[in-house]
């Protein structure tokens, strides 16, 4: 069951719409048409949550630019290029017990716009295709991925293609057990709040400031790399560095390295006075590859070894 607007020439205006949830609404563009919306789009009801809103189409544009979208799923299909200013976008679970999910297929051709102060809110699994470029809000806008589903054990924030961080805040909230699948991006502000249990299973990089205020988990080999100066991790939380992971402080400039446990932890920045702010504890090795590392009257403990090839 689906309702569909298909325009196969010539550039086409899409009007404020509302359909029924347990429906699909695809918008479909032939190459090089775009689609603007003009009004509010928005799913009704609460009986089911499979419905989606599809933007399909090789080389279609839509341009959702300053307006809002309300719906159980999300889907921008291969080659479409979504674009928004200071729209917003809420894929919710109020809808039922599996919606709230968002997924962009491989080779999407560009994710909104860079440096545009959209909202998007994401209640379940986000999914970046291989070869797609996703563009997040920039500090202006807001990007929450909450997963407060019943119906998963766990929702994935899954980056298989680029991801563009534009100075902006990832909001990581939600009562459900969630994995960050980070796929190596960098990304900006990152904060974990929440009920359930985040676990990063794969690398990444905050270039400002990581802040922990519920339940973080690093897994096996992870490396979590923290590239801002100053406090780049602030911890009032719940820190669990797994079997084999690392975090690396590579600030440019004077940088606080958090006291805390670690598995591994390692400095790394010549020039970069580094200074701990309390006890630090690896459960394997710290490692002081480049610049100085600043102790102070605070402990620092580890089994494994120490390897100090900066001060």
């Amino acid at each position: 069951s689906f309702s569909q607007f298909v325009q196969t020439s010539n550039n086409f205006n899409f009007p404020a719409f509302t359909y029924n949830n347990g429906l699909d609404l695809t918008i479909t563009g032939s190459s090089g048409v775009t689609g603007t919306q003009t009004g509010t789009i928005a799913c009704v009801g609460e009986a089911a949550s499979e419905s989606r809103i599809i933007t399909q189409g090789s080389g279609f544009t839509y341009a959702q630019n300053s307006r809002a979208i309300t719906a159980p799923n999300m889907v921008v299909q291969t080659s479409v290029t979504h674009t928004m200013t200071t729209g917003s976008i809420s894929v919710g679970a109020l809808y039922g017990p599996t919606g709230g999910n968002v997924e962009f297929t491989t080779s999407t051709s560009a994710i909104f716009g860079s440096n545009t102060a959209y909202s998007l809110t994401v209640d379940g699994f986000f999914v970046n295709g291989a070869t797609s470029t996703f563009n997040a809000p920039s500090s202006s806008g807001t990007f929450t991925w909450s997963p407060s589903l019943t119906a998963d054990a766990t929702a994935d924030f899954d980056i298989n293609g680029t991801y563009t961080h534009d100075s902006g805040l990832l909001t990581c909230s939600g009562s459900n057990a969630r994995r960050f699948l980070a796929g190596s991006a960098t990304y900006y502000n990152v904060t974990m709040s929440g009920s359930g249990v985040l676990t990063q299973s794969e690398a990444a990089t905050i270039a400002n400031v990581l802040t922990d205020s519920n339940n973080w988990t690093i897994s096996g080999t992870t490396t979590t790399t923290l590239s801002g100066s100053g406090t780049p991790f602030v911890l009032s939380g719940t820190f669990t560095p797994g079997s084999a992971s690392t975090v690396a402080y590579t600030g440019s400039s004077a940088t606080d390295i958090t006291g805390t446990t670690y598995y591994n932890v390692t400095a790394n920045q010549s020039g970069t006075t580094f200074t701990q702010t309390g006890g630090v504890t690896a459960n394997n090795n710290i490692n002081i590859t480049a610049g100085t590392w600043v102790k102070t009257d605070r402990a620092m403990t580890w089994p494994g070894t120490a390897t100090v090839a900066g001060t």
